[in-house]
């Protein structure tokens, strides 16, 4: 039996008595800290976004993340993780007598979740009524003892507070039907990390003196929400299913159809009583969103959201142009959903959503149907005597009203039928038409009443007010913030603001804007801390430790060589591309090399801080001499003195190398990182009418040509000649499974798009995976074989 909540762990035993490693090893993770499948379901509150623990946290997670020594011995939880259990489900791991409902210890935990759901959201009506709903006043007495992990102690703020919560945890119990063995004994905690290795020596003297001096931060009292129920495939992500006691909710069942999320744990379609399939629902927002799918939301984000939900999205396809992928639209289209989307190339935002089969999906607006889901047992695709769309009649006198006259589009190739598009300000729909019934002088009631059964073929979601005035900037036009986006889900969760362009200007100095901001600031290399990055950037989505020894060779290769600037002696800058957890997949064969790293006591503190959701990782790492500042714009070879960076302890860990993330289409790293946008601002015109300075949409000819114009004083005999020629790389030859980029179910079977698309599919050392890497002082860019820019490195 493993019981392993944080706070319930035994007392320390003597290092001869315990077992080789903490409990969670290897269960959560390996001793490596790659992340472990460990699925189940759990009742619990995520710590709300506007929480005032949530600044000493991020300053406790980012002290951890950068320390030399106790960075090696943890995994830290991602923010956006951080919650208070209130009562443990059903696990896959613990399927067994006492944690499991009697006599149901064999079933799967899809099956298990199912059956919990339908108890709790019984159970989740009566909790007022029971003095229990929420807030719950919580307080923090400090951290507990770290044997298994790091982690903070909570009770009740009041005795009383106390009882009411171990009275909800009782009736959960006797909703769910059964109580582990440590139900009575079980404390609050809220887990930060956990540990890989014991914290024995100096590093459980060093690990008490951190959380000793964190402790007077976290000490306070803090209101937690609603009880949601959750799923997990492990300890990274806790997936709401719902809120207990949402009555809004209940009546609603919108976007987080429980039974969709809950099946896709065991990849099995997500059916109803019936047997059919369940559709995908979405509440319409005209000129913000469908459902989940808002306007402005990144090409990376909704994509990561599909495929979380494989079932309910079984099939995705990708079409973009492979010869012009930053600058044409993407689309993604959504055959078993009846949906597609398109996102502009250069932003990689949504600015179209459009339904093209109305009965593979359940619209809603205002809380009313668009067009009445098929009865169930009912296959979708338009049986006999079932509409396929929402009538005329229905739109215009019932779901939005009135609206001005739409426009007439004549019919193409000699068919009989145009379209007629009826317009209201952010969403349109589309009607066939006969060009003989058609006539400008008609009112748009007589033409589309004419027939009692005039249905809509498509619908599309936009921001302008009306689709003729729209569809001039679609792709171009300023979108309002997601944050305040109503198609998004409320505000529980956290969502940073984004960066919308990254300015180089050379010597290690970025400048960093927000998006729908005119805010900015400033990144320099060789003096940024990691405290600074999290206070400006919160913490990151996860922390890789640099382990890529494959370029060596390179770097002794050019020792002789480098220059008395000692700018070609970079060349860990141009080779050192493992820069992600990505690559992590598996990573077992290195725990021996990792535990004699630390037996020898020779612990490298450089790591990875990787922001997905922003475009771009940081690495830290110990102060080093950043890059020259760049020459004078007239060309002459000199150039302001140096920057000296700011004098650190030797282990003191700063930001030393940032890399830029384009996430081209056909790229080997699609998706894993969403667009950043940059462009290097000292190759910017002396005057407001020259050109733009090159960015993240040029092509690199363009940006080579400008920088060996600018480089070209610097250089030594043969040096430009040297960086021209650039070196391969095949990103096909990753080190383990975790490297595949094979992101999106249903390819390999589609005959026109993805395979039409270019889409890497194997490592087989084609131009999918193969790149070509360039050198300049402070810069290295990483380019696909159209031209353009996979990834930039400044240093």
């Amino acid at each position: 039996m493993a019981i392993t909540p944080l706070s319930n762990a035994e007392p320390p035993a003597a290092p001869e008595e315990r077992p080789p490693y903490p409990l969670g090893i290897p269960s959560k993770f390996n001793a490596n800290g790659v992340v472990q499948r460990f699925s189940g379901n759990t009742t619990l509150c995520h710590l709300p976004p506007t929480s005032p623990l949530l600044p000493a946290l991020h300053k406790l997670y980012a002290t951890l993340g950068s320390h030399p020594t106790l960075s090696k011995i943890i995994h830290l939880l991602p923010p956006p993780s951080w919650h208070m259990t209130i009562l443990d489900g059903a696990r896959e791991e613990e399927c067994e007598p006492n944690m499991w409902p009697p006599g149901l210890e064999k079933r799967p935990v899809p099956e298990a979740t199912a059956d919990f759901a339908k108890r709790l959201r019984e159970f989740g009506l009566n909790l007022e009524a029971e003095g229990l709903a929420p807030p719950y006043k919580m307080k923090i007495p400090g951290f507990i003892e770290p044997i298994v992990g790091i982690g903070l102690q909570v009770e009740g703020a009041t005795p009383e507070e106390e009882k009411r919560m171990r009275r909800l945890r009782d009736r959960l119990a006797d909703t769910l039907g059964f109580r582990a063995p440590n139900h009575e004994t079980y404390g609050f905690h809220i887990s930060v990390a956990y540990l890989l290795r014991h914290a024995d020596g100096d590093d459980g003297i060093e690990l008490k003196r951190v959380l000793r001096e964190a402790s007077p931060e976290v000490e306070m009292q803090i209101e937690l929400g609603s009880v949601e129920f959750c799923t997990f495939e492990n300890m990274l992500e806790f997936p709401r299913l719902f809120y207990l006691g949402d009555k809004e909710e209940e009546s609603r069942r919108n976007d987080d159809t429980p039974l969709a999320l809950i099946s896709s744990i065991r990849g099995r379609p997500a059916t109803s009583g019936g047997g059919t399939m369940v559709l995908f629902t979405g509440q319409l927002y005209p000129k913000r969103g469908l459902g989940f799918l808002a306007l402005g939301a990144s090409l990376h984000d909704i994509l990561t959201r599909l495929k979380a939900e494989p079932t309910r999205f079984p099939k995705l396809d990708l079409i973009y142009s492979r010869e012009e992928p930053v600058h044409n639209p993407v689309t993604v289209t959504l055959p078993a959903n009846g949906l597609r989307l398109r996102f502009d190339g250069p932003e990689q935002r949504l600015r179209l959503v459009e339904v093209v089969d109305f009965t593979k999906n359940h619209i809603t607006f205002n809380d009313r149907d668009l067009l009445r889901p098929p009865a169930a047992g009912t296959p979708s695709g338009g049986s006999s005597g079932t509409p396929s769309g929402p009538s005329f009649k229905h739109i215009y006198h019932k779901l939005l009203g009135p609206t001005y006259a739409g426009e007439y589009i004549e019919p193409e190739d000699g068919s009989a039928d145009g379209i007629y598009v009826l317009s209201y300000p952010g969403v349109a729909f589309t009607f066939k038409l006969p060009a003989s019934a058609y006539s400008p002088e008609r009112d748009v009631v007589s033409l589309l009443s004419a027939s009692p059964n005039q249905i809509a073929t498509s619908l599309a979601v936009f921001d302008g007010p009306s689709w003729a005035e729209a569809r001039e900037t679609l792709w171009t036009a300023v979108l309002p913030s997601v944050k305040s986006n109503p198609a998004l889900p409320r505000s529980k969760d956290t969502y940073p603001d984004e960066i919308s362009l990254i300015r180089i200007h050379g010597g290690g100095k970025l400048q960093l804007f927000r998006k729908w901001t005119n805010s900015s600031f400033w990144i320099t290399l060789s003096e940024t801390t990691p405290q600074d990055l999290v206070a400006e950037l919160g913490p990151p989505n996860a922390i890789y430790r640099k382990s890529d020894k494959r370029m060596t060779i390179h770097k002794l290769r050019t020792v002789a060589g480098q220059n008395e600037s000692g700018e070609r002696g970079r060349v860990d800058d141009m080779t050192d591309t493992d820069q992600s957890s990505v690559m992590t997949g598996s990573d077992d064969a290195n725990d021996e090399e990792v535990l004699e790293e630390e037996a020898s006591g020779h612990i490298s503190g450089e790591c990875f801080y990787n922001y997905f959701y922003l475009g771009f990782d940081v690495l830290v790492s110990t102060p080093v001499q950043p890059s020259r500042a760049p020459p004078c714009p007239d060309g002459d070879a000199s150039a302001p003195p140096e920057r000296q960076f700011k004098s650190y302890a030797p282990d003191k860990l700063v930001a030393t190398k940032i890399v830029l993330h384009g996430n081209i289409p056909g790229s080997y790293e699609f998706n894993r990182h969403r667009r950043c946008r940059w462009d290097i601002a000292y190759l910017e015109g002396p005057t407001p009418d020259s050109d733009a300075p090159p960015n993240s949409e040029s092509r690199f000819p363009k940006i080579e040509e400008q920088l060996n114009e600018r480089w070209r004083g610097t250089y030594q005999p043969g040096d430009g000649d040297a960086r021209q020629r650039g070196m391969v790389l095949n990103r096909g030859w990753g080190d383990s499974p975790g490297s595949s980029c094979e992101l999106l179910g249903g390819w390999e079977d589609s005959s026109g798009t993805a395979a039409a698309a270019g889409l890497p599919k194997k490592a087989d050392g084609s131009d999918d995976s193969t790149t070509t890497l360039y050198g300049f002082p402070g810069l290295v860019f990483e380019v696909l074989g159209n031209g353009y820019i996979n990834t930039v490195t400044v240093f």
